[in-house]
């Protein structure tokens, strides 16, 4: 049986987090929390993760930085933006920073593509292990 992928999920209002946390346990994943980038980039250096979801307007160091400092890990985590701004602006942005996809907050759509994605990455995972 595969292995269930290890998330960090790193957002600061208690209740969007708490609630995408059991989201996530419910797509089998095993996740971890934070409220803050401080916290949620700590985090992400000592754990083994294979995909970082960031709010973007984390209180401390916000998710962007927190973003730009895990794209440079070799091997580094699948990194997703998750915030409620979504212009082209916004996903050059994060593009830039190194993340790999940019969802939008209150989005059915977004949604749906991280469930496709994190499926996609638990698929890859599955092929590479022994």
């Amino acid at each position: 049986m595969p292995r269930a992928l290890r998330v960090l999920l790193v957002e600061d209002h208690e209740n969007t987090r708490e609630s995408f946390k059991l989201l996530l346990e419910t797509w089998l994943c095993e996740v971890d929390t934070a409220e803050g980038g401080d916290v949620g980039l700590r985090l992400a250096l000592n754990g083994n993760y294979d995909a970082v979801i960031l709010d973007l307007h984390l209180p401390g160091m916000d998710g962007l930085e927190v973003g730009r400092v895990l794209a440079q890990l070799t091997p580094r985590p699948y990194l997703f933006a998750y915030t409620a701004f979504s212009r082209a602006q916004d996903r050059e942005r994060t593009r830039e920073a190194g993340f790999d996809m940019h969802l939008a907050k209150g989005s059915a759509i977004g949604i749906d593509l991280l469930k496709a994605r994190l499926k996609e990455l638990k698929s890859a995972l599955s092929e590479r292990a022994p």
